[in-house]
């Protein structure tokens, strides 16, 4: 049985920045589908970019382009997805909760399978 909420941690260097968080999610979206450095995979689809990003009380609001949906769904790898992006912004000590949505849909629309 795989979980498909099951992501590995892998530490990259990230240029100086005075937004961090967003930076890092920056990053792990470049990445896009495929191959990391290290062998591990990304099930972000490529040519995915980050339209906007706010931290407001401990919530993290991160808004993709539509790109993020595409590539098909499937519980699985929407869960994969979310979890990748969820739990990447939660090593933060300053983000408690995170909200993703693709542009033009709400939280509850965004990754469905």
């Amino acid at each position: 049985n795989m979980d498909c909420a099951s992501v590995q941690a892998k530490s990259f260097s990230i240029p100086g920045s005075i937004a961090p968080i967003e930076a890092t999610l920056r990053e792990l979206v470049a990445i896009g589908a495929g191959e990391v450095p290290t062998g591990l995979k990304t099930l972000i689809p490529e040519h995915t970019h980050l339209v906007s990003f706010s931290l407001n009380n401990g919530v993290a609001k991160a808004i993709f382009d539509l790109n993020l949906e595409s590539g098909g769904g499937g519980a699985c790898r929407v869960g994969a997805i979310r979890a990748q992006i969820t739990k990447t912004l939660l090593q933060f000590p300053s983000v408690q909760q995170v909200i993703i949505s693709v542009e033009g849909k709400t939280p509850e629309e965004t990754l469905q399978p």
